[in-house]
């Protein structure tokens, strides 16, 4: 080791392989920091840690995702496939109906190939109609028929006004406005009736249309005509309420003013433009001109016997009535009421038949377990003739408008 004298001082030089002397520690110095070695590989653990659990994250949510996917596109063949079971369960229904239609005329008690009537299997039937159980669900199925009902086209004034008011509407100024409308709709001129209306009507409305000029092609086509509405047309009681007044004869109802059942029930488009008056309800009846006691009287006949010919019918009105009328008038505030006996009896020869040629059916399915239903309804004519019929399809429609 060299040694140098320095005034007040000494201090060594380091040589080789001589250790470096060491500072005294002063208590102003900072302590020195004291590194953990395990502190680096736990935070290493820990981003390790939070990068597992956002994959798994994200893994689970595109899993969950993935099988709510799945589970929709499922659900959807499945009830896409008890959508067509069921569609194809109404369609048997309606077939089911046509069968009992072809099978009235083969002269099988209860069926005629003379007439038709209620009591006819193609109308009352629960054994072919009420649930019945076809693979793996069950349907049921209503047959009416169109000739049963008032023709919308065609129809006259007197029938339409006894119509309308026999359902509910009391205000003899609006059955006019609609009746004549009803009319200047249909004919092909351009001069409306005292109180119908024409274009010059129409196109003055906040959205304008014309006049048709020409037949109606659906019952919903009314609206459009000047005075009718929504109310008139399909009726506005409630469900019990209509209920209640429908069990009564149309003589015995208590319409309060304002309150409507509705003539859209009565009328159709698609008959031959004649009543038959083995199916026609009381209110057509009574919209063809019988007083209640005569409708009362047929009602009761055509139960136990149906009529083989419209003269039966004016025959027992005669007989009964011996030239007379009877009854009462149940239109109030100067509306038609029941005309002259031989106008009536005039008028039910050429409005009446016996036979029916079209028919409305509405089928319903289900599949069992499912909540999910179908609904078909068909208008068939009868294009075959006596003793031999032959069905075609004249309408067709899958999940039609209930109450329409």
């Amino acid at each position: 080791m060299n040694r140098f004298r320095v005034p007040s001082s000494e201090f060594r030089v380091p040589g080789p392989g001589i250790e470096r002397a060491q500072r005294p520690v002063l208590l102003s110095d900072p302590k020195p920091e004291t590194r953990n070695p395990k502190h680096g590989l736990n935070s290493e653990r820990g981003m390790a840690l939070m990068v597992v659990l956002w994959i798994l994250t994200f893994l689970g949510v595109v899993c969950a995702t993935f099988m709510f996917s799945m589970r929709t596109e499922l659900a959807a063949a499945g009830n896409f496939r008890e959508e067509a079971e069921a569609y194809y369960l109404a369609e048997a229904g309606v077939y089911r109906a046509a069968a009992e239609i072809i099978n009235a005329d083969r002269n099988v008690p209860p069926n005629s190939s003379l007439y038709d009537s209620l009591d006819e299997h193609w109308h009352f039937n629960p054994a072919a109609y009420e649930g019945v159980p076809l693979g793996r669900g069950s349907y049921w199925v209503r047959v009416s028929d169109e000739e049963s009902k008032v023709p919308l086209n065609g129809a006259s004034d007197p029938v339409l006004r006894r119509l309308l008011s026999n359902s509910g509407v009391r205000d003899g100024r609006l059955v006019s406005v609609i009746v004549d409308s009803i009319q200047d709709w249909q004919d092909a001129d351009n001069l409306h009736r005292l109180n119908g209306a024409e274009d010059g009507y129409y196109l003055s409305l906040p959205v304008p249309y014309k006049a048709k000029n020409g037949n109606f092609e659906a019952i919903d086509e009314l609206l459009l005509v000047k005075g009718m509405t929504p109310e008139i047309l399909y009726g506005n009681a409630s469900r019990e309420r209509r209920g209640t007044l429908e069990a009564q004869l149309p003589w015995e109802r208590d319409l309060q003013p304002g309150e409507y059942l509705g003539v859209a029930p009565h009328l159709s488009i698609h008959s031959v433009g004649r009543v038959n008056v083995n199916t026609a309800s009381p209110e057509v009846l009574m919209a063809l001109g019988l007083t209640p006691v005569e409708t009362k009287l047929a009602l009761d006949r055509r139960t136990e016997v149906p009529f083989r010919s419209v003269g039966e019918l004016t025959g027992l009105l005669t007989s009964v009535a011996g030239g007379a009328r009877q009854g009462f008038a149940v239109v109030p505030e100067g509306q038609p009421g029941p005309a002259e006996a031989g106008q009536i009896l005039g008028s039910l020869n050429q409005m009446g038949t016996v036979l029916s040629r079209h028919f409305s059916v509405e089928s319903v399915a289900q599949v069992a377990g499912s909540r999910l239903t179908a609904r078909v309804a068909a208008i068939l004519q009868n294009v075959g003739t006596l003793g031999r019929p032959q069905l075609s399809i004249r309408l067709w429609t899958v999940n039609p408008r209930q109450g329409a």
